[in-house]
């Protein structure tokens, strides 16, 4: 029988049966993936993480995260696909009535014979016992599929009608995501579906009802660039559904974003040198894995997860460098993103006494999530930043602003910060060295450099 661990945790006492240790005394999260799920997740049967801690309330916290990030959201997308099995939406049906109309067909001489053939198969004498059979039960997948094949088979094009949900099934299927990508369309689309009121033909979601839905996620406090985000792929889906239904309906998304009421150089949040220094001067006080990423991170200019999913293999020690691809810890924002770095500063030692195989950072590895928030708690309670608009991608902020101060080619820009590049001159040719990148960054990373060296004088 499991352990029941308890920790009392703002007045609520936070209960997990799913904790082990193992051999050497390290807490694990283990759980069972119920059997009529694990189709749904690729065969997976056992939702399992090192917590990477032999301190029972830190097990305690982080085993509670995983479940809150994964194990729920995994289990709700299975469930999701299990109920599209038993229930299939309009795309299933329509490939189902494909299949029967085939099926019937390579048997018969003649399509003429198909729409009799299609109704004794399925056990009716002719079209009215069907129609009556549709009548009594108008949801049957299966009495569906049979109505769709006979039109194909009677050489009718066949018209589907998709609704919310069958075109998030349509947009998933037509697209390579991750799970986390799918588990956070999917999201999306129960908190539309629940504004709504229910799922409905797309058609039948009206131009006002859009605005009113984008209206309401601003009230519940989302930025705009958030609701943005989430109106740019709802917009997308739909473009497809309508698209693959051939109909003549506008969508009803275009156009439809949330305004921003600060100026464009008031979104950008940088560290101010000073508040840069403070930050590395803390460093120190985090462990060895978060000390590296964090000074990794800020003398590059890369995202956090890019830093925190490195393995082994993107790093070449003798020429002094790292190239951010895709590997098995985390993949890729966009193509951009492929690139080699060159690491500068006291980033440098950092690379040394490192994993030879695997990933650099295992307790990060396609966890930035955790190590953001153990940065950040340190930015806010040690180096004591408290404005809300600082970040850890507030470095991102500054790497681009310390560049430009430098007079850092715009193209160079972009290739260290991994953007896309628009001119002609970024796209042609055989690209820039990595010694002239390595020198526009040492440049443009002087100003903090000399500013970390005050600090240490002081």
């Amino acid at each position: 029988m499991d352990q029941i661990f308890t920790q009392r945790q703002r007045g609520y006492f936070v209960r997990m049966k799913n904790l082990t240790r193992n051999k050497a005394g390290v807490y694990v999260f283990r759980k069972a993936v119920p059997e009529s799920l694990r189709p749904f997740l690729g065969g997976k049967w056992e939702w399992k993480l090192s917590l990477d801690t032999k301190d029972e309330d830190v097990a305690l916290l982080r085993a509670a995260h995983f479940r809150k990030t994964v194990v729920e959201p995994e289990a709700k997308l299975a469930k999701r696909k299990r109920e599209q099995a038993a229930n299939p939406g309009a795309i299933a049906i329509f490939e189902n009535a494909r299949e029967i109309a085939a099926e019937v067909s390579e048997s018969l001489p003649d399509w003429s014979l198909a729409h009799e053939a299609i109704l004794r198969k399925h056990g009716m004498l002719d079209a009215e016992e069907l129609s009556e059979a549709l009548s009594r039960d108008p949801d049957n997948p299966k009495l569906k599929a049979v109505s769709k094949a006979l039109a194909i088979a009677q050489g009718s094009k066949v018209k589907v009608q998709f609704t919310i949900k069958d075109s998030l099934a349509l947009y998933l299927k037509t697209r390579k995501l991750t799970r986390k990508a799918e588990l956070e369309r999917s999201r999306i689309i129960d908190d539309l579906i629940s504004y709504m009121k229910g799922d409905r033909p797309i058609e039948r979601v009206s131009r006002i009802e859009a605005r009113a839905y984008m209206e309401s996620l601003s009230d519940k406090g989302y930025a705009p660039g958030s609701v943005n985000k989430q109106l740019g792929f709802i917009q997308a889906m739909f473009t497809t559904a309508l698209r693959e239904m051939e109909s003549k309906e506008p969508n009803p998304w275009v156009g439809i974003k949330a305004l921003d009421d600060e100026a464009d150089n008031e979104k950008r949040y940088p560290f101010t040198l000073d508040q840069a220094g403070q930050v590395i001067g803390k460093l120190d006080t985090c462990n060895d894995d978060l000390r590296r990423i964090g000074l990794l991170t800020a003398f590059t200019g890369a995202r956090l997860g890019e830093i925190a999913g490195l393995d082994a293999a993107d790093v070449n020690l003798k020429a002094g460098v790292i190239t951010i691809q895709e590997n098995a810890h985390r993949r890729l924002k966009n193509k951009s993103s492929k690139r080699t770095i060159p690491i500068i500063g006291p980033a440098i030692e950092e690379l040394k006494g490192l994993p030879a195989s695997g990933p650099l950072f295992p307790r990060y590895a396609g966890k930035s999530d955790i190590a953001s928030a153990a940065l950040m708690k340190m930015v806010r309670k040690r180096a004591k930043i408290t404005d809300e608009k600082l970040t850890w991608h507030s470095w991102r902020h500054l790497a681009k602003d310390l560049m430009r101060e430098a007079e850092v080619s715009e193209d160079n820009q972009l290739r260290l910060l991994g953007h896309a590049g628009n001119g002609v001159s970024f796209n042609y040719g055989k690209g820039v060295s990595i010694g002239q990148l390595r020198e526009d960054l040492e440049r443009a990373y002087a100003p903090l450099l000399e500013a970390i060296g005050k600090l240490v004088v002081d």
